[in-house]
């Protein structure tokens, strides 16, 4: 087996819960001992020190899943993991934190027209989040597990169109202050 192909388990925290965790290891022997760590441990959301998603935070907002109930309770893990991924890069996006970090004066128009652009590209990837998210196939989330894709690499021809768009008229605008 390949070591860098998890297997999961089911593992029985401490705390009662039981959860299918992927456990990395060259041999059965190797993961059964890491199974055993885990289960002397209280998990993640029921941890209070660990700042961790619940389940549930964004289970609420999705909808079902469809699939085999095996499947609907690995799938519900990796969508929230990928929900959790893609609303932090949404937050970076919506904080500005993707520049440089050089402090730049902007005149006020500039700084208007900034923020004009700035709500238009998050329009577009909450339309982006909220197709992703709302994908209902168990199956999806299971076979795209390790996408790294990023919320700016997931946009829709027309959406990509849209984006350009945008950015085009930010360009002119801004040449005309």
């Amino acid at each position: 087996m390949r070591k860098d192909i998890p297997c999961y388990y089911d593992v029985t925290f401490k705390c009662g819960c039981t959860k299918a965790i992927p456990i990395y290891g060259k041999n059965g022997t190797e993961r059964e001992e890491k199974v055993e760590e885990l289960a002397k441990k209280i998990c993640r959301d029921c941890d209070p020190n660990i700042k961790w998603h619940t389940p549930e935070r964004f289970d609420d907002d999705l909808p079902e899943l469809v699939g085999t109930p095996k499947q609907i309770e690995w799938a519900k893990l990796l969508r929230n993991e990928k929900a959790r991924m893609l609303k932090e890069q949404y937050d970076s996006i919506a904080e500005d934190r993707l520049n440089t970090g050089v402090e730049i004066e902007y005149t006020e128009e500039e700084k208007v027209l900034k923020e004009e652009h700035r709500f238009k590209k998050l329009a577009i990837y909450k339309a982006i989040m909220d197709r992703v998210l709302t994908n209902r196939d168990s199956k999806y989330w299971i076979d795209n597990r390790f996408s790294n894709e990023r919320l700016i690499d997931m946009p829709t021809p027309e959406e990509k169109a849209l984006l350009r768009q945008y950015f085009n008229e930010y360009k002119e605008r801004k040449k005309m202050l």
